[in-house]
């Protein structure tokens, strides 16, 4: 491929051909091609690509193409270098650029503050309508974006915002505060990257102010962004589901091994006390056979509670930061025990008419309504309060896995079963 085919490639798939292409390639499209062309295709490689690409070439060459990608890409792509690296190639690169990506590096980068670019389009307070048309043809190029315009006072404060719509149409002998929206939507800067997905996604904002405690503009958190956190979230949540590393899962293979082994060999002797504790009924099943046909219903049924449970309850804490509260804990697990209890009593109808009276097996029919009713609620309760309160006592709620949470409802169906079926049959 040829410079100008490369070139006419869009900035994602620039980058996938040059992760594709051999050393010499890479060499001459890192040496070679402007510095803001390669940044902006190096803004869609993955933390650790960049940074492992980064070791790799000059530094003055490097430090180049830093200076053009945007403060926010930066500091992520920072957080996966050591800190001696770290602070060379910070002590090379333009100042004030410099400066941008330590203040952001100070925040956790799980908060908004640490995932903030802090290039972005203000005005004052005494500007113009006409003078913000100017400045703005004068530095578009130098923002990322500037859908929203903000209004600050000299020391920062937040004033209000401008769309860019209104200030085209607007009149251009009127103060800029005219037409500015004051009833604004801001997070600050120590909340959690969850707090400020939210505002988005509710107001439908393509970028958000983010501030201090003294209402001073300290950058903006863009869509794309948000975006990512989502996707993180996403991936987040199925760990936290499936008990596994989904990156470790797709790049290191015994590092794979060694996150997932823990679990299935707690699982297995969890599985062995659960075959132990059943043995303990093998005179109920000799006496009634037929019981032994539905200990996998059972089994099955309360697992899929407890695993739908599970789902909706690390959904809700990941959304959430106020729902660890007791209150709302007890709230959350009552509405999930109502729940089933109402699925529990659809589903005990169709056992009492298929089994009880076309099968013309009451006892046995009367057995599984009573078994699914009380597991029903026991595995809405562990798949609700286990997360919750792992969350509480600050443990990785991984340990409440899919699988962990069925091995559990596993052995209480098929006790709760057999020791039913017993007193019934």
């Amino acid at each position: 491929m040829n410079k100008e085919q490369f070139l006419e490639l869009h900035p994602k798939d620039q980058a996938l051909y040059f992760l594709e292409s051999d050393h010499k390639i890479r060499q001459e499209i890192i040496n070679d091609y402007d510095a803001e062309i390669v940044a902006n295709f190096f803004e869609h490689f993955d933390e650790e690509e960049a940074a492992e690409i980064f070791a790799k070439y000059d530094i003055n060459v490097i430090v180049d193409i830093i200076n053009q990608m945007n403060s926010d890409d930066v500091t992520r792509i920072f957080r996966e270098v050591d800190p001696l690296t770290r602070n060379r190639y910070l002590s090379l690169l333009d100042k004030i650029h410099a400066q941008q990506i330590r203040e952001i590096l100070q925040y956790d980068e799980d908060t908004a503050g640490g995932i903030m670019e802090k290039s972005f389009f203000y005005l004052k307070s005494k500007h113009t309508v006409k003078r913000a048309k100017e400045l703005l043809v004068e530095l578009a190029s130098t923002v990322e974006n500037i859908s929203y315009l903000y209004v600050l006072t000299p020391k920062f404060e937040l004033l209000g915002v401008v769309s860019l719509k209104e200030l085209l149409l607007g009149d251009d002998e009127l103060l800029i505060t005219d037409l500015m929206t004051t009833d604004l939507k801001t997070v600050d800067v120590n909340a959690d990257v969850i707090t400020a997905a939210s505002v988005v996604r509710d107001y439908d904002f393509y970028a958000l102010p983010v501030i201090n405690e003294y209402n001073q503009m300290q950058g903006l958190i863009t869509v794309d962004d948000i975006l990512d956190v989502i996707a993180d979230e996403a991936r987040d949540n199925i760990e936290q589901i499936s008990g596994v590393d989904t990156e470790a899962s797709e790049t290191n293979f015994w590092g794979n091994i060694r996150l997932r082994l823990p679990w299935l060999v707690l699982l297995l002797f969890m599985t062995m006390f659960n075959a132990n504790v059943i043995g303990k009924f093998n005179g109920v099943i000799e006496l009634f056979p037929i019981l032994a046909s539905y200990m996998t219903l059972v089994a099955a049924m309360s697992g899929n509670v407890g695993t739908q449970t599970l789902g909706l309850t690390i959904y809700r804490l990941s959304q959430d930061e106020e729902f660890v509260g007791v209150l709302n804990m007890l709230k959350y697990a009552f509405s999930e025990i109502k729940v089933y209890f109402v699925i529990s009593s659809c589903l005990s109808i169709l056992i009492v008419v298929g089994i009880g009276l076309v099968g013309n097996n009451p006892n046995l029919a009367l057995t599984l309504c009573l078994t699914i009713m009380i597991t029903f609620m026991l595995s809405a309760f562990l798949g609700t309060m286990i997360p919750i309160t792992l969350d509480k006592l600050k443990i990785n709620s991984q340990v409440a896995s899919g699988p962990l949470i069925t091995t559990v409802n596993d052995l209480i169906a098929v006790v709760t079963f057999l020791s039913i079926g017993a007193l019934l049959m």
